[in-house]
Order: C-alpha cells, then structure tokens, then sequence
C-alpha cells in the first residue's frame, strides 16, 4: 500500500504523540521509583533501623497527639498516657535525619549524575531508543528488588542502581523529543514529557500510603515497591515495542500554523512535481537521439552544444528536486510511485541527474546535504569535551546557577513532604490531597508554561522563555511560603497554586537548552548540564537536618523550599541580560 508525502505526515504526527506519550510515562514509572522512599521512609527505617528516633503518635492509640514531638527523650515519651495500658507516643524511628536524607539524596543523586554523563556521550553515538530501554530495564530490576531489601546498605546500593537507569531518561529522550517536533511545538512536547515527573511524584503519595496500609500479605510497604515495578515491566515493553529512533538532526521546519492547508500545498506540490517530471520526459524524447548515442564524455559535448536545451533539462530537475523538499521534511520517505519515476529520469539521463545531485548539494537548504552534515557531524563522534565547550557560554553558566537553585528548593519540599505533614498535623491522610494537588498543579504548570513561552518566543524570541522562568518562580514563593503556614486543607490549596506557577519550569529550562546547545552534542551537553544541577539540587537538601537543629523543622523548610523559589526568579531574570 503506498502513501503519498502528506499521509505520511499524517501518521508519523499521530505516532510521534503516542511516543511522547509512551516516553512520558516511561519518566512517570522512574520518577515514581525515585520518590517512594520518601512516602514509605518511617515504616521503613522502623523495620530495618536507620535514621533518627523520635517520639512519636502511637499508631494503637485512639487520637493521634501533636504534643508527641515536643518530648525529646524516650522516657518522657513513655509517659504521656491514653488510658492505663495505652500510650499517647512512642519512642520509634521518624524516618528522617541524615542517613535518610544521604538515601534520598546522594545515594541516588551520585549515580544519576555520574551515570547520566555517560550515558547522553553513549546517546549521541549510539541508537538512543535502546539506551532508554536498557535503563529502563535496570531501574525496573532494582525497584523490585527494594522490596526485598534487609539492610540500610541494601537500599543504599539499589537506590544507586535507581540512579543509573533513570539517568538517561532525561538527555537522551529530550534529545529524540527535539528530533520528532518542530520549533514552535518543542517547549509543549517537552512539557508533556515533564508530566511524568508531576504524574510520577503525585502518584507515589497514593501508592506509598494506600498500598502499605492495606499491607497485603504483611508486606506493608514492600507491596509499594512490587507494583511499581510491575509498571517499570510495562515501562520497558512499551519503549521496546512502540517507540522508534527518530533521524538525529531531523528535525521538523513546519509553520506555527500547520493545519489542513498544509496538506492541501502537498497536493498542489504533487500535481507541479507530475507535471514537471512530464516536461522532462517530453524533453527526453525530443533529444531522445542525443541521450541515446552518446556516452558521458559525448553528453558534455552536447551540453555545450545545445545548451539551451541542457539548461531547460537542469532546470526543470532542479524544480522536481525542489518541490519534492518542499512536499516531505529531509527524514519523509518518499513514495514508492515517485521513487520510480525519479529512478527512470536518473537512468534515462545520467549527466543530469549528477548535474542535479551537484547543484542540489551546493544549496544550503537542500534537505540531502543537510542530512550530509548531520552524518558528518555525528561520525566525528563527539565526546565529553565538545559537551563541556558547548556549555560555555555565559547564558548556559547563569542559567545553570539558576536552575541549581530552583531544583534544590523543589528537592528540599519533594524530600520532606510527607515527614512534615506527619509531623505537623500527624491526623491527615495525605494520599490523595498531595496526589491530586502535584498532578493537577504540577501537569497545567508545564502546560501552561510551554503554551505561553511558545507563543512568545514567536514575538520577543529565546528571551521569552527566560521571563516565563523568572515570573513563574516569583509568583510561586507566596504559595509556596503559605503551605508552611496555613493548615491543613488550606495548605494543601496553597500547595496547589505553587505547584501551577513553580513547575512551569522545567519544559521551558530544556526548551532553551535545546536551541542554545548544539544538535551533534545535544545528549552529552544535557547530560553535563543535568550532571551539574542534580549533583546541587539533589545534595544540598541535606541542609534541611541541621537548619532544623538550629532552628526549626518549619523554619528549615521556608529557608529551602519559598525561599529557594525566589532566589531562582532574580537570577533566571539575570540571564536575560546575557543572552
């Protein structure tokens, strides 16, 4: 069955979404993995004893006491009574301190970094879906294995191996993301793609507090780690089976308003390029003596000789060749009736279909010697110097120091979520508030944040995503600050809001990465960037431990979390002064 150059549009803008869909999910199952051990940490570290100990709501009593966490050593603890045999507290692992927070951070954060490198090098030299399938495959092993795990060392190691397979999510899918969507819809896909992380992180919250209270078979929170890796399984087949490598460099050149008049230019291309190639074969048989009694050295004779009717023959090749880049992007295939009928113009007449191949290569738009220099490009094989170069430059410095900023305070609060709520107000399920506000808030954040800095970039340019970042950092500190302050439900409303403006970010941030790093290094130049911002925003949470042994539990997270948030808006502002 043949396809004309419009059909194939057609599909491959319906499949390159199902992918986007696939690949987003695929960072779903690997952000899921990487936030469930804040969800499950107190059942955990009280079954296999880290962290540190505090007083804490007897799960057996009645009413769950606030007044628990005020009583600093185990036997004022034990003293607080519900009735003769039942206490108000008891004196167990919180589940927080620095062991939890170097599991939740460094353990994880050092592989993904360090792997994360590596792999974007891997990812610009090598076929970038089995990459993505392989880790995925590695995060998916050691998620099911956690729920085997005896030791702390053994969450350390497996959470290590978490690292290593979602660290190529981000370079590696971002860059085949770039290939399959034109400019004026990058910043939307690479947003969808983000809603894995809000959808990933939302669920963790029901799926570590639902899953290990209904503590099936008396697992508890080991079932929490089983399921995710029965979706991580899913995750794999679907990468596999489903999502295929886009051409590097192959990136689409449509307009902003593509729509069905687009299809009807295809059409109207497709009658001048039929009408053209029959010009040619007209003029085929008027020299029909010519092409047929000489060879290539009697050709250039009779070009000389007859020059105006090589000139015509050219020529028209020329606006065939033309109108056929115009119908197809350089990675379309073309249609198998057209391939024929270029195939018979070529033996039909040799010289001019070199002639042809030689002009076409000379112009620059020519989408054969665009897809020339990206061969060339990508068989230098660029390695980790030619990433760090291409990082270099004064707006990629500044906004890396932003971005370190923004995604610590996102870290700070993601980490310490569920421990401040417990306790705070120990009595309110967080389940399906911190679910539906992270997902609901954090998936029209990334929307809303491509869709407006797309639509700008078309009037102010790159600036306009930088101001997108900084005015929706500053809009989400109040929010944020409000979480800390309001209780519950009012927090959890004010958490929403934060979530709308705050994760506006990180599509647009990858958005402008994207067209001020270079295509042939893309992978490895996310790689270093992610490398740089990971290492601070996924270590420096663990200031939270002793800002709130100087302060307060509270007053660390306002320190890190709105306080994180504003400090990013000044400078993503700044960056715009650069670019």
């Amino acid at each position: 069955m043949y396809f004309t150059c419009s059909e194939t549009i057609k599909r491959w803008s319906l499949g390159r979404w199902v992918s986007l869909c696939v690949m987003s999910y695929v960072y779903l199952v690997g952000e899921l993995s990487h936030f469930l051990l804040g969800i499950v940490t107190r059942p955990l570290s009280q079954e296999l004893h880290y962290g540190d100990q505090a007083c804490l709501p007897n799960p057996e009593a009645q009413h769950s006491s606030t007044q628990c966490r005020t009583y600093t050593n185990s036997s004022s603890c034990a003293e607080a009574l519900e009735s003769e045999n039942i206490t108000l507290c008891v004196w167990d692992y919180s589940g927080v301190g620095m062991q939890y927070q170097i599991l939740a951070g460094p353990a994880f954060v050092f592989v993904f970094t360090t792997a994360g490198v590596v792999i974007g090098a891997i990812s610009d030299k090598f076929n970038r879906k089995v990459v993505v399938t392989v880790c995925c495959g590695i995060l998916t092993l050691a998620t099911g294995l956690t729920a085997s795990a005896q030791t702390y060392w053994h969450l350390v190691i497996l959470r290590m191996l978490m690292g290593a397979g979602e660290s190529s999510f981000t370079p590696a899918c971002s860059s085949m993301i770039s290939d399959m969507f034109p400019e004026v819809l990058r910043a939307l896909a690479l947003g969808i793609f983000n809603w894995g992380i809000y959808l990933g992180y939302g669920l963790s919250y029901a799926v570590g507090n639902f899953v290990t209270e209904a503590d099936i078979g008396g697992l508890g929170w080991r079932w929490s780690y089983i399921v995710t890796g029965i979706m991580g399984v899913v995750a794999t087949l679907l990468l596999f089976l489903v999502v295929p490598e886009p051409t590097r460099g192959g990136r689409f050149k449509l307009k902003s308003n593509t729509n069905d008049d687009d299809d009807e230019m295809d059409e109207k291309n497709n009658k001048t390029t039929t009408t053209n190639t029959n010009e040619e074969e007209m003029d085929e048989k008027n020299n029909k003596t010519t092409t047929t009694t000489t060879n290539t050295n009697d050709e250039e004779m009779d070009e000389k000789n007859n020059k105006t009717t090589t000139t015509t023959t050219t020529t028209t090749h020329k606006d065939t060749e033309h109108n056929k880049e115009t119908d197809c992007s350089k990675d379309s295939s073309a249609s198998p009736k057209d391939s024929s009928a270029s195939s018979k113009d070529s033996s039909a007449s040799p010289k001019d279909s070199s002639t042809s191949s030689k002009d076409s290569s000379a112009s620059p738009k020519d989408s054969s010697a665009s897809s020339a220099s990206s061969a060339s490009s990508i068989s230098d094989n660029p390695g980790l110097l030619e990433g760090i170069k291409s990082l270099l430059k004064p707006p990629i410095l500044v906004l890396c120091l932003a971005a370190c900023i923004r995604h610590t305070a996102g870290f700070a609060w993601a980490y310490n979520t569920q421990q401040y709520f417990l306790t705070y107000y120990p009595d309110y399920n967080l389940g399906l508030w911190v679910t539906g506000a992270s997902i609901v808030g954090g998936s029209l954040g990334v929307a809303v944040g491509g869709v407006v800095s797309d639509r700008l970039v078309k009037r102010i340019g790159i600036k306009a995503r930088v101001y997108v970042l900084a005015a929706s950092q500053l809009l989400a500190s109040p929010f944020a600050a409000g979480v800390l302050y309001f209780p519950p439900p009012g927090a959890f409303f004010s958490l929403l809001g934060a979530y709308i403006f705050a994760e506006m970010w990180f599509g647009v941030l990858f958005a402008v990465l994207l067209e001020l790093v270079s295509g042939s290094v893309q992978s490895t130049g996310l790689a270093i960037f992610l490398f740089v911002m990971n290492n601070v925003g996924g270590n420096l949470p663990v200031l939270v431990d002793p800002l709130s042994n100087l302060f307060s539990y509270r007053t660390a997270l306002l320190i890190m979390y709105p306080g994180g948030y504003f400090a990013s808006s000044i400078v993503f502002f700044l960056t715009s002064f650069v670019l």
